[in-house]
């Protein structure tokens, strides 16, 4: 599919998808179908030979628009575990950090945690919304893994709560790692290709049908919209980082939010 159609509202789509299929296949009632009719042989009970063919082919195109349906929906659920997961990871890194070092340093890796999540809200989202990988977030996460990194324990007991805590914030950046593959993912063109070819083939089968061009019409339209409608379904799930309808940022949000509330609650605590 061509990316700027990934940048459209769900309002956009639709609309889009209803004019496309149902204006292309009245056309091709008027147009195509007396070609069609002129290039068939007609046999005795064609339209129960058509239908029979249209509904063995039905199955299974109804089949893999249900399939893809299915693939989109957990795609996208997969994803906002994934971002929901991180930021909790993150807020319960960032609440263990004054349990783990002295007020100074803990306030220095706090500060750097606030600038990443920061730095993830206004710069990477609109980036990954954008279909672009982020640069930016991987900057300021690489400062506080370094200062991570850098730290030396003052105790046996400090060195075990240390490690456990980085053990911890690998496992977050592993989560940031699934999110930014998952900015590029989506249905393969082959099954697009194939999706469109499918709606074409079945309209095209209706065309067949010995029927008023009336009702032609009629049904084309009707059969035309139900594809616009899964196919949009399918379209709107896909690519769940990119466009306007992409996975919120809401969990860093509330993240940075409950952080600030736990930072003041501190300070008026010591």
């Amino acid at each position: 599919m061509p990316d700027w159609l990934f940048n459209l509202t769900v309002p956009q789509v639709l609309t889009l998808l209803f004019a496309v299929f149902m204006g292309g296949t009245c056309l091709g009632a008027v147009l195509l179908r007396p070609v069609l009719h002129r290039l068939v042989r007609r046999e005795n009970d064609w339209n129960s030979v058509v239908s029979a063919v249209l509904s063995c082919f039905g199955v299974f195109y109804g089949l893999l628009l249900g399939l893809l349906a299915v693939a989109a929906y957990e795609n996208r659920s997969g994803v906002e575990d994934v971002v929901t997961r991180e930021a909790l990871f993150l807020l319960g890194f960032y609440s263990d950090l004054d349990a783990t070092y002295p007020p100074e340093v803990a306030e220095e890796m706090g500060g750097l945690l606030r600038e990443y999540v920061d730095t993830t809200i206004e710069k990477d989202w609109p980036l990954q919304c954008q279909g672009e990988i982020p640069s930016d977030g991987s900057l300021a996460i690489l400062k506080l893994n370094r200062r991570l990194r850098d730290y030396e324990p003052q105790s046996e007991r400090e060195r075990l709560i240390h490690q456990q805590l980085l053990n911890s914030w690998d496992h977050s950046r592993e989560f940031r790692r699934q999110r930014l593959y998952a900015v590029a993912t989506g249905l393969p063109d082959i099954l697009w290709s194939v999706v469109l070819l499918g709606a074409v083939v079945t309209i095209v089968f209706l065309y067949l049908f010995d029927l008023h061009l009336r009702n032609v019409l009629l049904l084309g339209g009707l059969l035309s919209f139900f594809i616009a409608t899964v196919i949009g379904v399918i379209l709107v799930q896909d690519r769940p980082l990119q466009g306007p309808r992409a996975v919120s940022p809401q969990p860093f949000v509330m993240l940075r939010e409950r952080a600030l509330q736990f930072r003041e609650h501190l300070q008026r605590n010591r």
